[in-house]
Protein backbone atom coordinates (compact mmCIF):
# COMPACT_ATOMS: atom_id res chain seq x y z
CA UNK A 1 0.00 0.00 0.00
CA UNK A 2 1.02 3.43 -0.60
CA UNK A 3 2.78 4.93 2.53
CA UNK A 4 1.11 8.13 4.03
CA UNK A 5 3.12 9.88 6.42
CA UNK A 6 1.33 10.92 9.25
CA UNK A 7 3.78 13.31 10.68
CA UNK A 8 3.25 15.77 7.64
CA UNK A 9 -0.58 15.58 7.86
CA UNK A 10 -1.63 17.25 4.87
CA UNK A 11 -3.76 20.63 4.67
CA UNK A 12 -7.36 20.08 6.21
CA UNK A 13 -10.43 22.06 4.56
CA UNK A 14 -14.11 21.73 3.50
CA UNK A 15 -14.15 20.43 0.22
CA UNK A 16 -17.56 21.27 -1.77
CA UNK A 17 -17.49 19.03 -4.04
CA UNK A 18 -15.52 15.43 -4.89
CA UNK A 19 -15.70 12.17 -6.76
CA UNK A 20 -15.99 9.04 -4.83
CA UNK A 21 -14.91 6.14 -7.63
CA UNK A 22 -15.72 2.17 -6.51
CA UNK A 23 -13.16 0.01 -7.14
CA UNK A 24 -12.43 -3.84 -7.76
CA UNK A 25 -8.71 -3.54 -6.03
CA UNK A 26 -8.30 -0.33 -3.88
CA UNK A 27 -4.53 -0.44 -3.28
CA UNK A 28 -3.64 -1.59 -6.84
CA UNK A 29 -5.79 1.55 -7.89
CA UNK A 30 -4.21 3.67 -5.13
CA UNK A 31 -1.18 2.57 -6.64
CA UNK A 32 -1.78 3.59 -10.04
CA UNK A 33 -3.59 7.27 -9.25
CA UNK A 34 -0.19 7.99 -6.81
CA UNK A 35 2.29 6.90 -9.65
CA UNK A 36 0.84 7.31 -12.88
CA UNK A 37 -1.70 10.04 -12.46
CA UNK A 38 0.24 11.68 -9.56
CA UNK A 39 -2.13 12.42 -7.32
CA UNK A 40 -1.20 12.54 -3.05
CA UNK A 41 -2.24 10.16 -0.99
CA UNK A 42 -4.47 12.07 1.95
CA UNK A 43 -5.85 9.60 4.61
CA UNK A 44 -6.61 5.89 4.18
CA UNK A 45 -9.93 4.48 6.40
CA UNK A 46 -9.21 0.61 7.47
CA UNK A 47 -12.67 -1.47 7.43
CA UNK A 48 -13.04 -3.77 10.71
CA UNK A 49 -10.35 -5.96 9.69
CA UNK A 50 -7.85 -3.78 9.71
CA UNK A 51 -7.60 -3.99 5.87
CA UNK A 52 -8.33 -0.74 4.30
CA UNK A 53 -11.87 0.55 2.46
CA UNK A 54 -11.09 4.41 1.58
CA UNK A 55 -8.44 6.33 0.30
CA UNK A 56 -8.61 10.11 -0.10
CA UNK A 57 -6.38 11.26 -2.98
CA UNK A 58 -5.78 15.05 -3.74
CA UNK A 59 -4.14 15.73 -7.09
CA UNK A 60 -4.12 19.99 -5.71
CA UNK A 61 -6.15 21.87 -3.99
CA UNK A 62 -9.56 21.31 -4.40
CA UNK A 63 -9.00 18.39 -6.36
CA UNK A 64 -9.59 15.54 -4.81
CA UNK A 65 -10.99 12.47 -5.19
CA UNK A 66 -11.93 9.34 -3.05
CA UNK A 67 -11.51 5.81 -4.11
CA UNK A 68 -13.86 3.40 -2.07
CA UNK A 69 -13.43 -0.82 -2.42
CA UNK A 70 -16.10 -2.54 -3.86
CA UNK A 71 -17.73 -3.66 -6.95
CA UNK A 72 -17.50 -1.18 -9.54
CA UNK A 73 -20.55 -3.06 -11.90
CA UNK A 74 -19.97 -4.12 -15.27
CA UNK A 75 -19.65 -0.40 -16.93
CA UNK A 76 -18.03 1.84 -14.11
CA UNK A 77 -18.50 5.94 -14.69
CA UNK A 78 -20.70 5.52 -18.03
CA UNK A 79 -21.45 8.72 -19.73
CA UNK A 80 -19.23 11.09 -16.33
CA UNK A 81 -15.91 12.66 -17.04
CA UNK A 82 -14.41 13.50 -14.03
CA UNK A 83 -12.80 16.78 -14.91
CA UNK A 84 -9.06 18.37 -13.57
CA UNK A 85 -7.96 21.49 -14.84
CA UNK A 86 -4.11 21.72 -14.61
CA UNK A 87 -1.42 24.52 -13.72
CA UNK A 88 0.92 25.55 -16.20
CA UNK A 89 3.44 23.19 -14.51
CA UNK A 90 1.98 20.14 -15.44
CA UNK A 91 2.26 18.44 -18.94
CA UNK A 92 -0.12 16.77 -20.59
CA UNK A 93 1.62 14.67 -22.99
CA UNK A 94 3.75 13.87 -19.53
CA UNK A 95 0.74 12.26 -17.90
CA UNK A 96 0.15 10.22 -21.40
CA UNK A 97 3.30 8.83 -21.41
CA UNK A 98 2.96 7.79 -17.94
CA UNK A 99 -0.38 6.30 -18.44
CA UNK A 100 0.94 4.45 -21.64
CA UNK A 101 4.38 2.96 -19.80
CA UNK A 102 2.21 2.06 -16.97
CA UNK A 103 0.55 -0.89 -19.47
CA UNK A 104 -2.90 -0.72 -17.17
CA UNK A 105 -5.49 2.12 -18.46
CA UNK A 106 -5.59 4.04 -21.49
CA UNK A 107 -4.78 7.99 -22.76
CA UNK A 108 -6.58 9.54 -25.76
CA UNK A 109 -5.07 12.77 -26.88
CA UNK A 110 -3.84 15.59 -26.11
CA UNK A 111 -6.14 17.39 -28.29
CA UNK A 112 -7.20 21.05 -28.56
CA UNK A 113 -11.07 22.12 -28.38
CA UNK A 114 -12.51 25.41 -29.52
CA UNK A 115 -13.23 26.49 -25.48
CA UNK A 116 -9.57 27.44 -24.99
CA UNK A 117 -8.12 24.03 -23.46
CA UNK A 118 -6.01 21.84 -24.34
CA UNK A 119 -7.43 17.84 -23.65
CA UNK A 120 -6.36 14.84 -22.22
CA UNK A 121 -8.74 11.82 -21.96
CA UNK A 122 -7.77 9.04 -19.33
CA UNK A 123 -9.33 5.63 -18.60
CA UNK A 124 -8.59 4.12 -15.30
CA UNK A 125 -8.00 0.69 -14.45
CA UNK A 126 -11.39 0.47 -13.63
CA UNK A 127 -12.89 1.99 -16.73
CA UNK A 128 -13.47 5.70 -15.17
CA UNK A 129 -12.95 8.26 -17.27
CA UNK A 130 -11.09 11.52 -15.84
CA UNK A 131 -10.11 14.59 -18.33
CA UNK A 132 -7.25 16.78 -17.78
CA UNK A 133 -7.57 20.05 -19.23
CA UNK A 134 -5.08 23.03 -20.22
CA UNK A 135 -6.40 26.51 -20.43
CA UNK A 136 -4.44 27.65 -23.84
CA UNK A 137 -4.55 31.38 -23.52
CA UNK A 138 -4.83 32.15 -19.53
CA UNK A 139 -5.43 35.33 -20.09
CA UNK A 140 -8.52 35.28 -22.45
CA UNK A 141 -11.80 36.07 -20.71
CA UNK A 142 -15.06 33.89 -20.74
CA UNK A 143 -17.09 36.09 -23.17
CA UNK A 144 -13.94 35.99 -25.81
CA UNK A 145 -13.91 32.68 -25.32
CA UNK A 146 -17.65 31.98 -25.96
CA UNK A 147 -17.47 34.59 -28.91
CA UNK A 148 -14.79 32.59 -30.63
CA UNK A 149 -16.42 29.46 -30.36
CA UNK A 150 -19.52 30.43 -31.21
CA UNK A 151 -18.10 32.02 -34.68
CA UNK A 152 -16.05 28.89 -35.05
CA UNK A 153 -19.36 26.91 -35.13
CA UNK A 154 -20.99 29.02 -37.48
CA UNK A 155 -18.31 29.10 -39.84
CA UNK A 156 -18.45 25.21 -39.98
CA UNK A 157 -22.17 24.94 -40.29
CA UNK A 158 -21.70 27.47 -43.44
CA UNK A 159 -18.74 24.97 -44.74
CA UNK A 160 -20.79 21.97 -44.55
CA UNK A 161 -23.70 23.90 -45.94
Amino acid sequence: MTKIDPFEPPEAYPIPSFPTLVVKDLDEATKWYVRVLRFDPIFQMPGPDGVPILTHLRREKYADMMLIAGDPGPNPGTGVLINHTLGEETSLDEIKARVDESGQGSADGPHEQPWNVTELRVTDIDGYSLLFSKPKELGKDFRTVVHEVDRGLRESAEENG
